[in-house]
């Protein structure tokens, strides 16, 4: 894989980078030696050959230079001049594209299942409740995503592809070729921080609620998939499993706070009475085509 420039690169940084590249090779470090390949005298050539051969810096100096795209040390040099004349990249607009949602109040949550208790659901509340989650899901899922490569563009949603690991990666400049955003990793890692988005949990109770975010047009289909998303957050809630804290990354407010309005809510020993019959209800008329409010279930 080709390497890219940082968006403030330094000519400092790449001499150094060359000088660890050389003592690297003369280590017998296979990926130095991938690096001299570029050379059609060592094409193919094992490491070993390479590692043997009479190799001096300027030779892993124009091998580096060629990596980064360019025909030669002398005009990457050229080009970071350039560069560092017309000032640093901004990307400010970059950041600014990226707005995501806020964690859904547990005050709606709550509410929601009230009006269940009830018999009867707002159906502006539950709307909002299950829009507000399928927009956190898509949030997490998306950072996932930037964490292991795939950055998507916030504007046109065209995959944008991290090169860079590691402590430089911060620096590197990702740019959309389908709408010309632009932002650098490390801005994008600061948008997303301390916003509960940084998430290392399994994923996948996000992922089924997701798929049936778009198939789910009937308050009881709705109800089903926000309840079901509830039951998963529940399901290692006493085993301290992962899912336990990723219910935090949806719901605003403390862990304690979100661990007991789902234990709440999540199995029907813990439901009033009057809940678990409704609920009951709710769930055998979703599953017979009609749900128990008497409003037909349309294909």
């Amino acid at each position: 894989m080709a390497r890219s420039l940082p968006a403030r690169p330094s000519v400092r940084f790449l001499k150094q980078e060359a000088k660890d590249l050389l003592r690297a090779l003369r280590q017998g470090d296979r990926q130095a030696a991938r690096l001299l390949r570029r050379f059609p005298r060592f094409a193919g050539a094992p490491t070993e050959t390479i590692v043997a051969a009479d190799i001096g810096l300027q030779d892993v100096q124009h091998a580096l230079a060629l990596d980064y795209g360019f025909a030669g040390w002398a005009d990457l040099l050229d080009h970071i001049d350039q560069r560092l004349r017309v000032g640093p990249l901004q990307t400010d607009d970059g950041v600014q594209a990226l707005q995501w949602p806020a964690r859904v109040g547990p005050g709606k949550i709550r509410r929601l299942y009230q009006h269940f208790v009830a018999g009867h659901l707002d159906d502006a509340l539950l709307d909002d409740v299950f829009y507000a989650l399928g927009d956190r899901c898509r949030a997490l899922l998306t950072v996932q995503s930037a964490k292991q490569g795939r950055v998507i563009c916030p504007r046109c949603s065209s995959v944008i592809r991290r090169r860079m690991q590691g402590a430089r990666s911060l620096e590197e400049l990702l740019v959309c070729v389908g709408c010309g955003w632009r932002i650098t990793w490390g801005d994008y890692v600061s948008a997303y921080n301390r916003k509960q988005l940084n998430c290392r949990n399994a994923l996948a109770p996000l992922h089924v609620f997701m798929e049936a975010l778009p198939r789910a047009t009937t308050p009881a289909e709705k109800m089903l998939a926000i309840d079901t998303l509830i039951h998963e957050f529940h399901r290692d809630l006493g085993s301290g499993q992962a899912r336990r804290s990723l219910a935090v990354n949806l719901i605003r407010g403390r862990l304690a706070v979100v661990a007991a309005l789902i234990e709440s809510l999540a199995y029907d020993d813990n439901l009033p009475p009057t809940m678990r019959q409704n609920r009951h209800r709710w769930f055998v008329g979703q599953r017979q085509r009609e749900d128990w409010l008497g409003e037909p279930r349309q294909d």
